[in-house]
């Protein structure tokens, strides 16, 4: 027998004897099609020991053929809106939810997204919205959306997914929708489900416009007013967004703002380090909307008189 061998075969044998003979068995389904979740129903992971003191432990595990998105993943933001301002009344506060619901590959490097939103405290009267968007799993990149563009917004949004292309790090500076945005990080934290992640940081670097009609009211994002925080991590996904609007009359800043805080409240599917994405359970979300994180320093409510419903168009501008 080559000694390379007889090398390994002893070197194994002395790591069963030190580590209690753990042995790991992870089922694979043959027949998880493309973008498909292979599943058992109870003991999907097993660590199994030997001895007396190392037991079985079972944990759910999703096996995702495309990762971070596959068909199946379920996840869902809750935030809060904020009307600031002196000029008029009523005042308002507003709640709302988003699910978003990946449920089939339309072909073979294209998943859908099925999205619906709800406010839960609605103090406008905006209608409950729903669409479909489409993603590339491979790139991670926005393709197109179902849901009509409205050109009185003149910034196309975030991403709710960093696109693979996204090599952020400390100080670099990150294109959002053709804006510059400053990269800080990464920082430690927990999600609003429990989860320990590195995330990334970043905020907006320049003034720029964000609503404009023609008329003679215009919105405005001011610098550091809009943060974004992503997962550092395998699954890339927005954690947290705050975006405060400044509106402008005639040209000219009045108090009047806007607020929106998100969170990701819910998902079913978080990376078990074990080469796979554990089950967590957790949806459909039974989670309450979160207050917001004293010791979060990106957190912040501003005060004052709220802005009358009646104004420009204050709500989401989600795809």
């Amino acid at each position: 027998m080559p000694k390379i061998a007889t090398r390994a075969i002893v070197f194994s044998i002395f790591a069963l004897l030190v580590v209690g003979a753990i042995s790991l068995a992870l089922p694979v389904d043959a027949n998880s099609g493309i973008g498909g979740i292979s599943q058992r129903p109870q003991k999907d992971f097993a660590l199994v020991g030997t001895d007396d003191i190392t037991k079985t432990v079972y944990l759910p595990l999703i096996m995702a053929p495309y990762r971070p998105l596959f068909v199946g993943l379920q996840l869902e933001w809750t935030g809060s809106g904020y009307g600031r301002g002196s000029h008029t009344n009523p005042l308002w506060d507003a709640a709302y939810r988003l699910t978003r619901d990946l449920d089939m590959m339309t072909d073979s490097d294209t998943i859908r997204s099925s999205n619906y939103e709800t406010y839960t405290l609605n103090p406008s009267g905006w209608p409950d919205d729903s669409w479909y968007s489409y993603y590339s799993v491979s790139s991670l990149q926005f393709r197109s959306s179902s849901a009509a563009p409205n050109p009185d917004w003149k910034w196309d949004y975030w991403d709710w997914i960093l696109p693979r292309s996204a090599m952020l790090s400390n100080g670099a500076i990150y294109m959002v929708s053709g804006q510059p945005f400053i990269v800080s990080g990464p920082f430690d934290k927990y999600t609003a489900f429990g989860r320990a992640v590195r995330y990334w940081r970043l905020a907006n670097q320049n003034k720029f416009l964000l609503w404009d009609n023609g008329g003679d009211w215009t919105i405005y994002a001011h610098p550091n007013e809009i943060i974004l925080q992503y997962d550092a991590g395998e699954t890339r996904l927005l954690l947290y967004y705050n975006e405060l609007r400044h509106y402008y009359y005639q040209g000219n800043l009045v108090d009047d703002t806007v607020q929106w805080i998100d969170d990701l409240t819910a998902t079913n599917a978080w990376p078990s380090g074990l080469g796979g994405y554990q089950d967590l359970g957790l949806f459909p979300s039974i989670a309450p909307h979160l207050q917001p994180e004293t010791t979060d320093p990106d957190r912040h409510a501003i005060t004052g008189p709220r802005e009358p419903v009646t104004w420009p168009d204050a709500s989401r501008n989600p795809r």
